[in-house]
């Protein structure tokens, strides 16, 4: 069995050295700490289904941010991605959720959370934690989970596209349709899903496996541009 590459990129030495003892001795995680200042440089391989890179963004500044941000939404890189963050902005974090982020954990979350992250956005599933949801969703919590609306053929068939990214144009092109068709379905895709935007659609589906988030959708329509 291969070992899960764990690259965790961080400005503070202390937090990355905390972070480690979480991981010792666990034979499945081969553990690397990377100082901020040194991992865009890298000449290091970033793919590989079995790279985890974990940026953390406590004690950076506005620009070290962007660059965060911009190496976990750049798609060429194929390490799956996790955010370390001591942030509780909703609107900040919504944005990595949409942006690439496999997994968004706080710091002030239980230590072993880290690992559970880990694990899981290694064998290709999403992860938010426990102090996350709360943050995004804030209506969730004590309320049952909305069912997923019923779609046709055509309909999952383009929902499975604007997963992977693709605009109306690409999507037409891929199911040799017209931009028009394409734009019809998912006006219908909206409808069902009770949102105005796209882009409150791409952040269920996104994080599908979050079904509350289907439940408080309403609330991010005034929050999400």
């Amino acid at each position: 069995m291969n070992k899960i590459r764990v690259l965790f990129i961080t400005k503070c030495s202390a937090l990355g050295k905390g972070v480690l003892n979480t991981f010792r001795g666990n034979g499945k995680i081969d553990f690397t700490l990377i100082p901020f200042k040194n991992f865009s440089s890298l000449p290091g391989n970033y793919s590989g289904k079995n790279t985890v890179m974990i940026f953390s963004d406590i004690g950076i500044t506005r620009d070290e941010c962007v660059l965060i941000h911009n190496f976990i939404s750049d798609e060429n890189i194929s390490a799956k991605k996790i955010l370390y963050t001591a942030s509780n902005n909703r609107d900040y974090l919504i944005t990595f959720i949409l942006d690439g982020a496999k997994g968004i954990v706080s710091s002030s979350d239980e230590p072993g959370l880290i690992k559970e992250a880990v694990l899981n956005v290694s064998m290709g599933n999403n992860f938010i934690g426990a102090l996350i949801r709360k943050i995004c969703l804030p209506e969730a919590e004590n309320k049952k989970t909305a069912e997923t609306p019923a779609l046709t053929r055509r309909e999952k068939e383009i929902v499975e596209q604007l997963k992977q990214g693709k605009t109306g144009r690409q999507i037409a092109g891929d199911l040799f349709v017209d931009i028009k068709t394409v734009d019809s379905h998912i006006s219908r895709i909206l409808r069902k899903f009770k949102v105005k935007k796209l882009r409150e659609l791409i952040l269920i589906l996104t994080f599908e496996a979050v079904q509350i988030l289907l439940i408080i959708i309403p609330l991010l329509s005034q929050e999400i541009t």
